[in-house]
């Protein structure tokens, strides 16, 4: 089983959506995360620099969901997963981002993209 690094509901407000007013006005968005980490030295050396420092993995994702603009939830994701591929050692990585409050008349709890993206070889 492979090791891995989890951050569970990273809650941001983001500008994402097909309609201006959804990428005008923040609308509250919540990411998971699951990053495919060796943690055997960190675990062996009981040293930060040995394993992916989780906060800067979260500030990175916060950043980038406040400061950019999306149309599709889709594209968020995609964006996320490489910028945390190009930042820090992991292996792969696997995302769940989602609009905690979807402008749709049922009104769901939630609605969002799962993706899993590998580190290129």
């Amino acid at each position: 089983m492979a090791d891995c690094l989890v951050i569970e509901r990273l809650e941001v407000e983001g500008y994402c959506g097909v309609m201006e007013a959804e990428r005008t006005s923040p609308q509250p968005m919540a990411v998971d995360l699951e990053l495919t980490v060796d943690m055997s030295q960190a675990a062996a050396t009981d040293d930060l620099v040995q394993t992916v420092d989780y906060t800067q993995v979260a500030a990175l994702v916060t950043t980038l969901v406040r400061t950019e603009q999306f149309c599709l939830l889709e594209t968020l994701a995609e964006r996320l997963a490489q910028a945390i591929l190009s930042r820090f050692p992991v292996a792969e990585v696997g995302l769940w981002v989602r609009k905690l409050k979807p402008p749709m008349q049922s009104a769901p709890e939630s609605v969002g993209v799962r993706i899993s993206r590998q580190a290129p070889q």
